[in-house]
């Protein structure tokens, strides 16, 4: 099912996933680097894989694109038609209970409804969304609900598992959703309402 990923590099020497739609997903040889993903429109979001996993390991491509990062929790990513899947898989106890997945040069905003915006600054005041994060979730081996959050610090998001209360069975999946999109909303502070 897995290949070595340099069977499959690009002329930068990641492996490429693509997906069927407008994003175009670039993942990094080890767990260590940056995932990337570009829009038709010429978009870019660039996210850092979590460093918690310790997924320092070279990349294993599955035949469907999945890429592997093998570490004290797995790593995998899918390319999807708008961006790409992130499962973070605790396979034990000892797992971390926070992931945290960086982006380069955007700024996180948290809503209500859980999901994050991925946002760049525009002018006067308008933040410019060129993606998204779906809200979380997480489950154990036998598909009980694992409560998980996310919090925003700097320009990442942070991923909250709260797998080790010891009423879970492992191995406990945990999923953000990166999607790629171009909205444009206007942000005022206190003072300008």
């Amino acid at each position: 099912l897995c290949k070595d990923a340099p069977d499959i590099l690009d002329s930068a020497g990641h492996p490429v996933a693509d997906a069927v739609g407008p994003a175009h997903a670039t993942m990094p040889i080890t767990g260590t680097g940056e995932v990337a993903v570009s829009g038709s429109a010429g978009q870019q979001l660039r996210m850092e894989l979590p460093p918690e996993a310790y997924a320092n390991g070279s990349a294993n491509v599955a035949d469907d694109g999945t890429v592997v990062y093998r570490g004290r929790s797995e790593v995998v990513v899918q390319a999807q038609e708008d961006g790409v899947r992130v499962h973070t898989i605790l396979v034990d106890a000892s797992a971390a209970t926070e992931f945290t997945y960086s982006f380069d040069g955007l700024l996180p905003l948290l809503k209500d409804d859980g999901t994050v915006d991925l946002t760049i600054d525009g002018p006067d005041g308008v933040a410019i969304v060129l993606g998204s994060v779906a809200s979380p979730w997480a489950v154990d081996a036998n598909g009980a609900e694992v409560p998980t959050r996310y919090r925003i610090e700097g320009n990442a998001v942070v991923q909250e598992v709260d797998h080790d209360s010891g009423q879970y069975d492992y191995p406990v999946v945990a999923d953000p959703s990166v999607s790629l999109g171009r909205y444009v909303y206007v942000r005022y502070n206190k003072t300008e309402v």
